[in-house]
């Protein structure tokens, strides 16, 4: 008869530091203890060269205490934050999404993860998703992506 010695599994790690992220799936969630809503996401990383590293799961978590994380999260992602206005986040918006992030080892979960998002007015260095340098205007207290064939130019 076979013998099976149960192991525990190595972790998917790659090197910390700054990856590309894609969302290849988000779902609304709520949590069992406090109640609160979320959205767990499943995000492809990859290498600086455009090949996969890793697939990893994360929340992006709507507390008074994550929102400066999911403000973040968001801002990477490319959708405009404006601040003071309320922003309906839909899971299915941010399938496709790409942003950058910050991996680290969590040795608690012994697992990839991410340590911060990068939003693309801190990251002038990162190598865009979409081939071009993101265009930031200012609007009202935050900034929002606005495209290079637009202008920020105010008609009078």
């Amino acid at each position: 008869m076979p013998t099976f010695v149960p192991q525990k599994p190595t972790p998917n790690t790659i090197p910390e530091g700054v990856y590309a992220v894609e969302i290849e799936s988000a779902e609304n969630k709520i949590a069992l203890q406090s109640g609160n809503p979320y959205i767990k996401i499943k995000c492809n990383v990859f290498f600086k060269d455009g090949v996969s590293a890793l697939t990893l799961h994360t929340n992006i978590t709507f507390t008074p205490k994550s929102i400066e994380r999911t403000t973040a999260a968001l801002q990477s992602l490319g959708i405009a934050v404006v601040f003071g206005d309320a922003i309906e986040i839909e899971p299915e918006m941010l399938i496709g999404k790409k942003g950058s992030v910050y991996l680290h080892l969590d040795k608690d979960e012994d697992r990839m993860a991410i340590k911060y998002w990068i939003e693309p007015t801190n990251n002038p260095s990162a190598t865009p998703h979409d081939g071009e340098k993101a265009h930031i205007v200012a609007k009202s207290n935050g900034y929002v992506a606005q495209p290079k064939d637009e202008t920020d130019d105010i008609p009078f």
